[in-house]
């Protein structure tokens, strides 16, 4: 719950509420609606991915509306989180393999939120510190040193500085 709400929502540190077939179905249905939410705003989804999606969703919130006190019904709803997560993946039901192709990437400003949360660098100082390492390894190679010159110097790989080598026009592949 916390990935979808946070850890402000009141949904956090809830597990304990878990128990109450009533907090359960009211717990999926707030997921479903926000999955259905983000649906929306994310680029990429074809027609067919979004049927399939709301397809399990409400057959997902169908299933919780089943949820007993005494666990029935839980097995369905988990049959349906489970069909969700195929679907999420690029699963197609007919052939049993991924039919769709996953593309995750961020914006500059969710980065730098990523970075901040996990106490890591800001994208942008990230960013600086690359374009510098770019440009020592050109005044390098620029002086004559070998590849595997510039890779010890630096303490990378071969393989990197051929590929920021590459990248700058100074040499090719």
């Amino acid at each position: 719950m916390r990935e979808f709400f946070g850890v402000n929502s009141s949904w956090y540190h809830s597990a304990g509420s878990f128990s109450d077939a009533k907090e359960v179905r009211r717990a999926i249905n707030a997921v479903a609606k926000a999955i259905r939410r983000r649906q929306k705003t994310v680029r990429g989804v074809d027609a067919r991915l979004a049927l399939r999606l709301d397809l399990e969703l409400e057959q997902l919130t169908a299933a919780a509306k089943g949820v007993k006190q005494n666990g029935v019904g839980l097995l369905e709803v988990v049959a349906h989180l489970i069909e969700l997560c195929a679907v999420l993946l690029g699963y197609d039901w007919q052939v049993g393999e991924p039919n769709r192709e996953l593309q995750y990437s961020q914006s500059i400003e969710q980065v730098a939120v990523d970075d901040m949360k996990s106490g890591g660098r800001v994208y942008e100082h990230a960013k600086g510190i690359e374009s510098k390492r770019a440009e020592v390894i050109v005044h390098l190679h620029g002086t004559g040193s070998s590849h595997a010159h510039i890779a010890l110097v630096m303490n990378i790989s071969e393989q990197v500085v051929k590929d920021v080598l590459v990248r700058s026009g100074q040499t090719t592949r």
